[in-house]
């Protein structure tokens, strides 16, 4: 098992190989040359450590020799000559004269992945230890894939045998964009002809990923099994494990970590990356670590293999953007697979990368995220590429590369591609977030629907886009998604987008793709949890009341004051009440009703508290609170009593309400007013109903009157 977060190193690459233990490598920052090393003993299992390593030192340059040497093992940079000189390898040698830096093509096969390339020679790399030898060629390749680089490698072993292969090294997409970072995601192994072999993932095989909580597994053809645990990290440092329909409650600033851990069965090859932050900002620098510890005294044979990348700045003599537009514009299969979709959404990014970096970053961190967004099936993915398509066709008919600032390209489109582009950027962005409430959790009417548009407002204005909809618009586009069915997400995204960019400038949201991605996972994660609670939330918002979910699962209720009014957790409403008989624990099923004085001179409190709170509302509120409130002039004590506080009471009991007291029923002058019809406060002549008409009985502990 072998676990890689990022780290920053410029020690040469390293593969190892030993077919005896399991082993950990818990990698430490820069400089730090001491590895902690714990081994397992598992026999039969077969683990390749990769440490990401870029070596950057001349091709004469004997690389941390004496380190090495202390381990007996050696690193060097050698000459063509010595190899050809070298018996035992010569005669590959001279099998490859046709290879050596010279191109030769191929015939094309269905069996096989083919490739005119060469093999360098002008920086060989060789490792040693004891009677172990492998010397690592870099290959010019013509149809090398993007992401991607490929080593010539040959081998010999401890028991004398010659292997010659080709490794490919496949880069982390994700952190490429977001970071610029290369760090490896999987390494595949081929034959000198290219047949495939082995490798540690099949990365054209998403749909292999299952989701597990926090995290994902893919089994792949060379028996190597690749676990994602995904965390955030929060401006303070502090890291949490990202789960499936996980939100970050600092919109913009968390930053998202994937960690990789690799083990392999049987042969293959492994390794791990971290991606960077869902806003573009965060991630990780190269990753670095290094074969550590003494060589293995238990049975073991450590086989290590140089990695050579290509040297900066000769990575590629083609057309970059000819080839990724030529695989871009090339049309899907009529049944595609999630790995081709992916590969398309792969190169698109790496087209926008290309062109302008700087105008598209943003765009591209998004479609990266989608990428690994394991919630999502071939179908999703397939109707995710058509917008992606859309958007690409207008960004190249837009000279792209020309505009320094993401505005200045937006304000040269024609309106009608303003608002395609807004519009399929929208729809990718919010698109996981709408599917994450299908099922339990799905609006039944448009009352609801409006109530996910509330909780958007005030995210929305936290990342500085007012959002207040309103009117006949606003009232039929809820009454278009009040007719979708429960698993019409799709149509969902679409009317859900086209409401919003009725009330925002397109070009606010075209900007910040991300970071409505994150709106849209907080607002829709705080819908579930308040679910049955909608009412009262959506009377809080309005009352200005913002709703906050911490790293723990609670939301929680802030008053402008910045106070804590009440909370929701493990599907309890909560209202903060200071108070006789405390906060108010309300039942998701029933309407919880408040009765006290108006302002509790004994014990502090009262209705007043509540209503003014924002949290309550006058009448039926399933899940919330019941809290009178009318304003009645000109009426007598007793026109008040009849029309307004007896009806409203009754309405309660007839309900089967939970009733509680607010105010403390068995203090005299709660319940006396002298200047009323009949000498009793008004929450002495709901008290005196409940006991003497309706038959209630009053629970002293529990502060609620019982039927």
């Amino acid at each position: 098992m072998h676990k890689i977060r990022y780290f920053s190193y410029t020690r040469p690459l390293w593969l190892i190989l030993t077919n005896t233990r399991n082993i950990f490598i818990n990698f430490k920052p820069n400089g730090m040359k001491k590895q902690k090393l714990k081994n397992y003993l598992k026999f039969g299992i077969l683990i390749l450590g990769i440490s990401l390593l870029f070596q950057s030192c001349s091709k004469d340059e004997i690389i941390d020799l004496q380190e090495f040497k202390n381990n007996n093992l050696i690193v060097e940079t050698v000459s063509l000559n010595e190899i050809e000189n070298n018996s035992l390898f010569s005669s590959i040698i001279s099998n490859k004269t046709s290879k050596i830096d010279v191109y030769k093509s191929k015939t094309s096969s269905s069996s096989k992945n083919t490739n005119d390339y060469s093999i360098l020679t002008d920086d060989i790399s060789k490792a040693s230890f004891k009677d172990y030898e492998a010397y690592t060629f870099r290959i010019k390749n013509q149809d090398q894939p993007l992401f991607t680089f490929d080593n010539y490698v040959i081998q010999k072993n401890h028991d004398g045998t010659i292997d010659e292969f080709i490794l490919r090294y496949e880069y982390d997409q994700l952190e490429f964009v977001k970071n610029n970072s290369k760090k490896f995601l999987s390494i595949s192994k081929f034959d000198t002809e290219y047949n495939f072999i082995s490798s540690s993932e099949d990365t054209s095989s998403i749909s292999n990923k299952s989701s597990s909580n926090s995290s994902l597994s893919a089994k792949s053809s060379g028996n190597c099994t690749v676990t994602f645990v995904v965390y955030h990290r929060i401006p303070d440092g502090r890291e949490f494990v990202y789960g499936e329909g996980s939100v970050c409650q600092h919109p913009g600033e968390c930053d998202v970590i994937i960690e990789y851990t690799i083990t392999c069965t049987g042969g293959g090859s492994g390794t791990g990356s971290d991606t960077g932050g869902s806003d573009g900002s965060g991630g990780g620098t190269d990753t670095g670590g290094g074969y550590v510890g003494d060589v293995p005294d238990n049975g073991g044979t450590p086989s290590p293999i140089t990695t050579m990348p290509p040297p900066s700045g000769q990575e590629e003599d083609f057309n970059v953007i000819d080839v990724l537009t030529e695989i871009i514009e090339a049309p899907l299969s009529r049944i595609p697979s999630e790995g081709e979709i992916a590969q398309k959404n792969s190169v698109l990014i790496g087209y926008l990368m290309e062109t302008n970096q700087p105008v598209f970053q943003d765009l591209s961190t998004l479609l990266a995220i989608n990428l690994y967004d394991s919630t999502l099936n071939v179908t999703d993915r397939a109707n995710l590429w058509a917008k992606s398509r859309a958007i690409y066709d207008i960004v190249k008919n837009n000279n792209p590369t020309s505009p320094s600032t993401f505005n200045t390209f937006f304000s040269s489109l024609d309106a009608q591609e303003q608002e395609s582009y807004t519009k399929n950027t929208m729809e990718t962005a919010l698109f996981s977030s709408v599917k994450s409430i299908v099922g339990e959790f799905w609006p039944q009417n448009a009352e609801e629907w409006g109530v996910l548009f509330k909780l958007m407002g005030p995210l929305l204005l936290e990342i500085g886009i007012e959002f207040l909809p309103g009117g006949g618009v606003f009232n039929a586009g809820k009454d278009t998604l009040a007719g979708f069915a429960n698993n019409d997400y799709t149509a969902a995204v679409i009317g859900i987008v086209g409401i919003v960019m009725e009330f925002v400038p397109w070009a606010k949201l075209a900007k910040i793709a991300t970071k409505i991605y994150d709106v849209g996972r907080s607002a829709f994660k705080i819908f579930k949890i308040a679910y049955n609670f909608l009412a009262s939330i959506a009377t809080a918002i309005e009352n200005g009341i913002k709703t906050v979910l911490d790293s723990s699962g609670i939301l929680k209720l802030i008053d402008n004051s910045g106070n804590q009014v009440g909370r929701i957790v493990n599907n309890i409403l909560t209202f903060k009440y200071s108070g006789y008989g405390g906060d108010i624990v309300t039942n998701p099923n029933k309407t919880t009703t408040v009765i006290g004085k108006w302002i509790d001179s004994v014990n502090d409190g009262g209705t007043k508290q509540i209503i003014e709170s924002g949290l309550s509302k006058s009448g039926e509120n399933l899940g919330g609170i019941n809290a009178l409130n009318e304003v009645v002039d000109g009426l007598s004590s007793s026109e008040i009593w009849n029309t307004v506080n007896k009806p409203w009471l009754e309405a309660a009991v007839s309900r089967g309400d939970i009733i509680r007291a607010v105010s403390d029923p068995n203090v005299a002058s709660n319940l006396a007013n002298p200047n009323t019809f009949n000498g009793l406060s008004y929450f002495g002549m709901e008290h005196d109903y409940l006991i003497n008409i309706a038959n209630y009985t009053y629970d002293t502990i529990n502060k609620i009157y019982i039927p």
